[in-house]
């Protein structure tokens, strides 16, 4: 069972899917922070277009964020703000 997070989750991530957190935190366009299940979304969407630099992604290093993110929402939960983790890579 997935516990809630606190206010800023430290938890070792590949530089990528920080990257990719804090571009989906940041956007100006987005009217709410973005919480893990929408940052999964967003992955699966965007396939290989998606990337925290605009790169393509090879399918496997796709493959690999969304396995990574995965852990992330089995341990913290989809619900978790993306920000507590991007929040908590800044330190």
């Amino acid at each position: 069972m997935a516990t809630k997070p606190p206010k800023v989750v430290a938890t070792p991530m590949s530089d990528t899917l920080s990257r990719i957190l804090k571009a989906m935190v940041k956007d100006p366009e987005r009217e709410q922070a973005p919480r893990l299940r929408d940052v999964r979304a967003a992955l699966l969407e965007r396939g290989m277009q998606w990337s925290g630099e605009g790169e393509l992604l090879h399918p496997q290093d796709q493959t690999s964020l969304i396995i990574e993110l995965d852990d992330l929402i089995k341990d913290y939960g989809e619900d978790a703000s993306a920000s507590e983790f991007v929040d908590a890579q800044a330190r």
